[in-house]
């Protein structure tokens, strides 16, 4: 999964639900992708949190920084990408 960019809380959250639902299976106690039954990992995210301002599209203000973690397949995805995400509050 690649961290998202200009989402709310809501769909940050859903999004992670999604991906572990519809990619993912327990088997033995472990995550594992249903795919290739490789164990799935965890990519830390910085991901800022802050205000979404009417008018202005892209990222503005100040806000905090907290670490996420982004679940992956480390066979068939590989390590995420992206090094950054952030979220809009409005």
């Amino acid at each position: 999964m690649e961290p998202l960019e200009k989402v709310s809380p809501q769909e940050f959250l859903a999004a992670g639900q999604t991906y572990l639902t519809e990619r993912c299976k327990i088997d033995q106690g472990r995550i594992v992708c249903k795919a290739c039954g490789t164990g799935i990992r965890e990519f830390t995210v910085p991901v800022s949190v802050h205000f979404a301002l009417p008018g202005f599209p892209d990222c503005t203000g100040s806000g905090q920084v907290r670490a996420l973690p982004v679940p992956y397949c480390p066979t068939c995805e590989g390590e995420p990408r992206k090094r950054s995400s952030c979220i809009h509050i409005q």
